[in-house]
């Protein structure tokens, strides 16, 4: 069944491209068990044509903790694509498709299991993929 979420893409100057198509995320999600996605928005972020991707965050899924009940979006997740310079598009998109994007699934299906008055289902949890040195370091909190 496929997922049903928010969708927002932002328009990106020339010099600039998403690293992921919208179905390759739909498909690792699937492929993953996730269940609900609050929201994917696809964002410009703060770099600018030209400018070094080095540091940057490149993808990041925020799981709203289902403590937070009256928050429409408690007990799922946003995820965040973030431009990237075209020239290093295919690079990014390579790794995230490879290494990134299977964990990232398997990370949100674990939460969606946690008993609900379990801490890491009832908390909010982060996934952050940033690319360094040519390669994404992933961060959880």
């Amino acid at each position: 069944m496929p997922l049903t979420y928010k969708f927002e893409k932002a328009r990106l100057p020339r010099g600039l491209s998403f690293p992921l198509k919208k179905r390759a995320l739909d498909a690792a999600l699937v492929d993953a068990g996730v269940a609900e996605v609050y929201a994917i928005s696809c964002l410009r972020g703060d770099l600018k044509p030209g400018e070094m991707l080095d540091g940057r965050i490149v993808l990041r899924a925020d799981f709203y903790g289902r403590s937070r009940r009256r928050l429409r979006a408690g007990g799922r997740a946003s995820i965040e694509i973030r431009a990237v310079p075209s020239a290093e598009r295919r690079a990014v998109e390579e790794t995230l498709m490879s290494e990134v994007l299977p964990r990232m699934g398997r990370w949100l299906r674990r939460l969606e299991l946690e008993p609900s008055d379990s801490t890491r289902g009832g908390d909010d949890q982060h996934f952050v993929a940033l690319w360094r040195a040519g390669t994404l370091l992933i961060e959880l909190t």
